[in-house]
């Protein structure tokens, strides 16, 4: 796990939390969030290099809208490559 999206950043932060309770991964996990800023939204998480899978976990009425643009950022991908 590199890092943690969610729609607030108190949500993101309660999971890796729990996440690095429960298991022994990296002392920080970056939480990125739609009320962190640009830098730390889910475009930015995105964006990230070593970002190879994405997991998909929200309501689902939001889920297309986040669908299509993991795609997006997905197909720019792999045509740059």
């Amino acid at each position: 796990m590199v890092a943690v999206y969610s729609r607030s950043a108190k949500t993101a932060q309660t999971f890796v939390d729990a996440a690095k309770n429960a298991l022994s991964g990296p002392p920080e996990i970056p939480v990125y969030s739609d009320d962190s800023g640009a830098d730390r939204n889910l475009d930015a998480l995105l964006k990230r290099e070593d970002v190879h899978a994405v997991v998909v976990v929200l309501p689902i009425p939001t889920q297309p809208d986040v669908i299509r643009k993991v795609r997006r950022y997905t197909m720019t991908s792999d045509t740059e490559g």
